[in-house]
């Protein structure tokens, strides 16, 4: 004897929710040119899950002419120990998740296998999230015509197709980190951070730019490049030369920390014997005391988010910006 087992269809979650077949399809991701609210929205996923409905998504990638795939490439596995790149990857998952699209990861250290899945038509769209500076690999994908958004970095100059970039905005955090300074009396401007990647770099240029055209009204800007490993002895020499009249500017959570132990070894402290303006790539990336006179915060979350909305709009070829650069959140405002 066979047993027949009843299949619940989208006119089952239809009838049930008392809504058209198009509203359930909608509802469940399956269209894009209905309108609803969030309450309906949820409450057709809710009976629909209770009904035991779930969507033929190999169908809908027929109808639609899409893979509702979009690939994710990373320089590397290690990528993903990076807290930075988490945050930005969680904010650009929750976005696509709520247009029913799915993330591929993918390494640039795996050689030609980026290529190789967007030649074969397994993708929608592209993203590629990387602070170095090496160029080849997005000139390469950019000619295979598939839509691009190079996260955390500019694209190069000779990139064509269909693509665009989004990055906090450097150049502005830098020029309102040095006017904050001038501003607050101070004359002499220490920057101390690395110089690699393109993040780091564009900071550093856009210092030596600023301060250089302060230097009529007598301030001056130094770089120091630190190396970890005598980080702190070069804090206390640094700190040790300077007074209420100087600022040191600097990143991430371990430069901050250390010149802030330096100083508190001095007897000094963040507006009592210098001032410290620091910039970091999320909320964790600050000092624990949050002592600094100044924080200038990215949030990766929200890069992430709107890197989708930039995709689409690269998707649908609909008015795209080549460059969309995000503001540095500023604490205390």
């Amino acid at each position: 004897m066979v047993k027949h087992i009843k299949i619940n269809r989208r006119y089952d979650v239809a009838k049930a929710a008392g809504v058209s077949v198009v509203t359930v399809t909608y509802a469940l991701g399956e269209s894009n040119r209905v309108r609803m609210s969030e309450e309906t929205q949820q409450r057709i996923r809710r009976i629909a899950s209770e009904l035991g409905y779930r969507p033929d998504y190999l169908q809908k990638s027929r109808i639609a002419g899409k893979t509702f795939s979009i690939g994710l490439l990373q320089p590397d596995p290690d990528t993903l120990f990076n807290l930075f790149y988490q945050h930005i990857v969680h904010g650009l998952v929750s976005a696509m998740n709520q247009d029913g699209y799915d993330l591929l990861t993918l390494f640039r250290s795996c050689g030609n296998r980026c290529v190789n899945i967007v030649q074969q038509g397994r993708l929608d769209g592209l993203v590629i999230l990387q602070s170095d500076l090496a160029d080849d690999h997005i000139r390469s994908l950019a000619a295979t015509g598939i839509p691009l958004v190079l996260i955390n970095r500019a694209l190069p100059d000779d990139c064509q197709g269909r693509v665009a970039c989004i990055h906090h905005d450097n150049r502005a955090m830098m020029r309102a980190a040095v006017d904050y300074a001038v501003q607050a009396g101070c004359v002499r401007l220490f920057y101390v951070n690395t110089a690699d990647g393109f993040t780091n770099k564009e900071v550093l240029a856009t210092f030596t730019e600023a301060t250089g055209n302060l230097v009529p009204r007598g301030v001056i800007g130094s770089y120091i490049s630190p190396v970890h490993a005598d980080f702190l002895k070069l804090a206390r020499t640094l700190l040790s030369g300077i007074s209420q009249r100087d600022a040191v500017i600097t990143d991430g959570r371990y430069f901050t920390e250390t010149i802030l132990q330096a100083g508190r070894e001095l007897g000094k402290e963040p507006g009592h014997g210098y001032h410290l303006i620091t910039a970091a790539t999320s909320d964790e990336d600050r000092s624990a005391t949050r002592a600094e006179n100044l924080c200038f915060c990215q949030e990766p979350e929200l890069l992430g988010g709107r890197a989708w909305a930039l995709l689409k709009r690269v998707m649908d070829e609909k008015d795209v910006p080549r460059v969309e650069l995000l503001p540095y959140r500023r604490d205390p405002d």
